[in-house]
């Protein structure tokens, strides 16, 4: 009798669990990067009052009408999703995109507002010097900008700070010289108005150098990209592990690796290392499933793979961080290609990712 009860009360459990997701789903999708810019009604619905919806007015919707009409039901639902994309009102009666994932266009917008663009480097500088220059400013992200011709430097760069106030004291900081060498200061987006400008004005008249290569929109487009990507990821914290000590021309393979780690009872995301290389860097799937391998694995103080002894590190805080971004910005690297590809499908063209200029402090 009693088994009975308990599977009726599971099948109850597993039924209200179905509604759940149905109800996620559907809420979040209203709200998604693909519905929303689409939908004219709920655009002018976000405008009136902060962005928050009734959910009176979402109940009048009939999918989500025909999984429930309980109000209560559907802020539980929402409450329980870690997706992050909606929130609930304190009263549980109002639904809203949540404002720390704005849609794709305002996100861009919001990216170029916090980046300054800054001009006047010895077209020697190294990534390592404006990553040092610039830190004491509190920047996040510094991107070297190149000819596309010739890879060379052009003597600016695009600098992302954390906040459009912070990128407006950094572009009103007065005289401030690298190597004795006065900069020109500037918001991103008036540079490219600028730019703009001046291509309009000149017609078909020789370009200088700096307007004769490349597009400052496509630059932050890609810059936003990246941030966008990264901004969506799910960060688990200690999930990096990071091997060095392979001696060149090792015949370790990927799959040594990975096996090594899965053979252990973990959950390997990716493994980034190809043969004859001198360090890798391990991805796990759960929640401090470096930390945890490290600890089972590591024996006198080294991991050792096909009687190599490696020395791993668990990568944790800006580390780990930069780590995310690097990620961030191959995931963003290969959706653009992939878009690019698709669009040229039957041009018989290639295209070749000529990597970025870019490094993350944050």
């Amino acid at each position: 009798m009693t088994n009975g009860v308990e599977t009726e009360k599971q099948e109850v459990k597993l039924s209200l669990e179905q509604l759940r997701e149905k109800i996620i789903y559907q809420v979040e999708f209203y709200f998604g990067d693909y519905n929303l810019p689409k939908d004219k009604f709920l655009l002018q619905k976000i405008k009136e009052n902060e962005g928050w919806i009734e959910m009176d007015t979402l109940l009048t919707f009939n999918r989500l009408k025909s999984l429930t009409t309980d109000k209560a039901v559907i802020s539980d639902a929402l409450k329980a999703s870690d997706h992050g994309i909606v929130e609930v009102s304190e009263d549980n009666l109002k639904i809203r995109r949540n404002p720390s994932k704005p849609l794709p266009e305002s996100f861009k917008q919001a990216f170029v507002d916090r980046t300054v663009y800054v001009k006047g480097f010895p077209k020697d500088t190294t990534l390592d010097q404006l990553i040092d220059f610039f830190r004491p400013y509190g920047s996040g992200c510094v991107k070297m900008r190149r000819f596309s011709f010739n890879r060379q430097f052009k003597g600016s760069v695009f600098v992302l700070m954390e906040s459009e106030d912070a990128a407006k004291k950094l572009r009103d900081t007065k005289e401030l010289k690298y190597q004795d060498q006065e900069l020109i200061l500037m918001m991103a987006q008036e540079h490219a108005d600028k730019k703009a400008a001046e291509k309009k004005d000149g017609g078909k008249k020789r370009k200088s150098d700096e307007t004769a290569d490349g597009n400052d929109n496509d630059e932050l487009k890609e810059m936003a990209r990246v941030e966008e990507m990264y901004q969506k990821m799910d960060k688990k914290p200690g999930v990096f592990l990071h091997l060095t000590g392979f001696p060149s021309g090792n015949e370790v393979t990927f799959q040594d690796i990975k096996t090594l780690f899965t053979d252990a009872g973990f959950k390997v995301g990716f493994v980034e290392f190809t043969k004859g290389n001198e360090e890798a860097m391990v991805r796990f799937e759960e929640d401090n499933g470096a930390k945890s391998a490290a600890e089972k694995l590591i024996k006198n103080g080294n991991l050792t793979i096909k009687e190599i002894s490696l020395n791993a590190k668990v990568l944790e805080g800006d580390e780990e961080t930069t780590q995310y971004r690097k990620q961030a910005e191959l995931k963003a690297t290969r959706f653009q290609s992939d878009r690019n590809n698709r669009k040229r499908a039957g041009q018989h063209r290639q295209q070749g990712y000529r990597g970025s200029d870019l490094f993350y402090i944050w």
